[in-house]
C-alpha cells in the first residue's frame, strides 16, 4: 500500500531528527496536489541549501506554486542563478512535451519538483551524516517510485542521478536499454541520458545535466545546440 503524504512527511521529520540534522528540511518544490496527480515528469535536485529554513517558504510542499518561480532566494522571485536556469529548462520541456499548457500550469502542476535528499545543508561537504542520509533518500524514493515512475526524471547532480538510476535498475529491476553522454558546449562538462525499460512498463528516461548554478548552460548561446540535442533525446522516450 502506498504511503500517504502525511506518512512520508512524518518519515522525513523522523529521519531528520534521528540522523542529527539541525538545519531543517524541505521536500516538494511544488504544491502537494502535483505529487498526488502523479505527473509524467519529475525534477529532483539534490538537497535544499542554506544554514536555516526561511519561515515564509513551504517545508513539506509549496502550496503557492513552483518555488523556482515564486520564491526569493537572495534576489527577486525567480531571479537567483539556479532559478533562472531551472525556469529555462522547464520552458524547454514545456515547449516539447506540453505546448498546449501555460508556463505557470506546467511548472506548478505538470512537473513533480522535489529534493532527492530533503535535509538542508550549505553544500554537500557540510551535510550531516552523508552516508546514512543518502541511504534514507534511496529508501524514500524507492517507496515513492514503487507504485509509480515518471516517464522523465531530470537531475542536476551526480548523487541524485546515481541514486535514481540504482533504484530503477537494482531495486525495481528496470534494465537499461540505452545510455549516452554528451558534451554540453561548456568545455568538457558533460550531460547523461539513460533510458530504462521493462515488459509491461513505460520507458523511463533519466537526464543528468551539470549543476546549473555553476554551469549556466541556458544562458550561453554556444550551449544551446548541445542542449537541443540532449533534450530532444531525453523527451523522445
Amino acid at each position: 500500500m502506498q504511503s500517504t503524504f502525511e506518512q512520508i512527511v512524518q518519515r522525513i521529520q523522523h529521519a531528520h531528527d534521528a540522523l542529527e540534522h539541525t538545519r531543517g528540511w524541505r521536500f516538494l518544490t511544488v504544491p502537494r496536489r502535483t505529487w498526488e496527480s502523479r505527473p509524467d515528469i519529475a525534477l529532483l535536485t539534490l538537497n535544499p541549501g542554506g544554514d536555516e529554513p526561511d519561515p515564509s517558504q513551504g517545508e513539506a510542499s509549496c502550496e503557492y506554486g513552483c518555488a523556482y518561480r515564486m520564491e526569493s532566494w537572495g534576489t527577486s522571485p525567480g531571479q537567483s542563478a539556479l532559478q533562472v536556469q531551472v525556469l529555462a529548462l522547464l520552458e524547454y520541456l514545456r515547449a516539447r512535451l506540453r505546448p498546449d499548457t501555460t508556463a505557470v500550469e506546467f511548472m506548478d502542476e505538470r512537473v513533480l519538483g522535489a529534493y532527492y535528499l530533503p535535509f538542508r545543508s550549505p553544500n554537500f561537504v557540510q551535510l550531516v551524516n552523508p552516508g546514512k542520509s543518502l541511504e534514507f533518500a534511496r529508501s524514500l524514493w524507492t517507496e515513492m517510485f514503487t507504485p509509480w515512475v515518471p516517464r522523465l526524471l531530470v537531475t542536476i547532480d551526480r548523487f541524485g542521478f546515481a541514486g535514481i538510476r540504482d533504484i530503477l535498475t537494482e531495486t525495481l529491476s528496470l534494465p537499461i536499454c540505452d545510455s549516452r553522454t554528451f558534451l554540453t558546449g561548456w568545455g568538457w562538462c558533460r550531460a547523461e541520458v539513460t533510458r530504462c525499460a521493462s515488459s509491461g512498463r513505460n520507458t523511463t528516461t533519466i537526464l543528468r545535466l551539470p549543476h546549473l548554478p555553476a554551469y549556466k548552460l541556458f544562458s550561453r548561446e554556444r550551449c544551446l545546440p548541445h542542449l537541443n540535442e540532449i533534450l530532444d533525446l531525453a523527451v523522445a522516450g
